[in-house]
Parts: C-alpha cells; sequence; structure tokens
C-alpha cells in the first residue's frame, strides 16, 4: 500500500513478511542497481499485461496515463508509480505484484533522484502511450520492448548522473 506524505515522498507499506525484508533491502540498494531490477520485473510485467488484462485493467491504466506530466515533482512521481503499479498489476501474477509492490518506495527515490532538475522533467511517462497501445493490441512483444526502450532511458540517465559527480 503506498503511503503518499507530500513533500517527503511516496512510501510503501509492508503487506507481508517477504514484502518488508525486500523493503528494507531496496532501500539499502544503490539506485543503479534497484533500477535494473525494476527494468527486469516492469519488462516481464509489460509481456505478461498483454497477454492478460482485462477491460478495467485498460480503463485504470488509460485513466492513470492521462496528464502525466501535469502538477509537482511529487505529483508527477506519484502518477508514474501509480502507473506502473497498476501494469505490474494488469499482469494478473500475485508474485510479481508483490515484489514490485515491495520496491515501489525505492522505484519512487529513483524516479525523483532522476529527474531531480530546476525544470519541470518528464518523468519517463512520453513512452506511457506506446505502452498502452502494446498492452491493448494484446502484443506482449512490443509491451515488453517498449518497457525495456522506457527504463533504458531512464537507467541511461541515471548513469550520466553518477558519471557527472
Amino acid at each position: 500500500m503506498l503511503d503518499v506524505r507530500h513533500g517527503d515522498g511516496t512510501y510503501v507499506r509492508a503487506r507481508s513478511e517477504t514484502e518488508g525484508v525486500i523493503v528494507r533491502r531496496a532501500a539499502l540498494a544503490p539506485l543503479l542497481d534497484v533500477v535494473t531490477v525494476r527494468r527486469g520485473l516492469e519488462v516481464e510485467a509489460a509481456r505478461q499485461a498483454a497477454e492478460r488484462r482485462t477491460e478495467q485493467d485498460l480503463a485504470d491504466l488509460t485513466a492513470l496515463s492521462r496528464s502525466p506530466d501535469a502538477g509537482s515533482l511529487d505529483q508527477r512521481v506519484e502518477r508514474a508509480v501509480r502507473f506502473h503499479s497498476a501494469l505490474v498489476d494488469a499482469s494478473h501474477n500475485p508474485l510479481l505484484s508483490e515484489l514490485y509492490r515491495a520496491m515501489t518506495e525505492s522505484i519512487a527515490r529513483g524516479i525523483q533522484q532522476a529527474t531531480a532538475d530546476p525544470e519541470p522533467a518528464d518523468v519517463g511517462t512520453a513512452s506511457h502511450e506506446d505502452l498502452l497501445a502494446a498492452i491493448a493490441a494484446h502484443d506482449p512483444d512490443a509491451a515488453a520492448a517498449t518497457a525495456a526502450r522506457h527504463l533504458a532511458a531512464l537507467i541511461t540517465q541515471i548513469r550520466e548522473q553518477l558519471q557527472a559527480r
């Protein structure tokens, strides 16, 4: 469950012992490690969502993809996390959803850090429409490829930030 603390961030409340362990472990991991694990989870989630999604899943994802770049950085990060969490849930794979939920706080931290810029930043939502289209079309290969591209851009951005330090 997400606990949004405006001005402080988005946090995850553990629902199980396993989730609690993963939350604590992910919080200690370097950002690049978190994002590469996220990529693995989301690419497979996108593939499964394209195969298994319901019309309600599609409606939820569509609603969450509206106005992705409006509002404060915290609001945009929160919307991005909700979109990606709904994507993972649309896989209808309970274990994948639990693993992803456990990492949500670290994922939100990663998005926040990667987009911490004085100018309003796109939190990676430009490709949400392409991802949504692939899922709607029941195209698992396109969904997985789109998710991989979406996160490759974030990984590149994080690597550039780390090299600049």
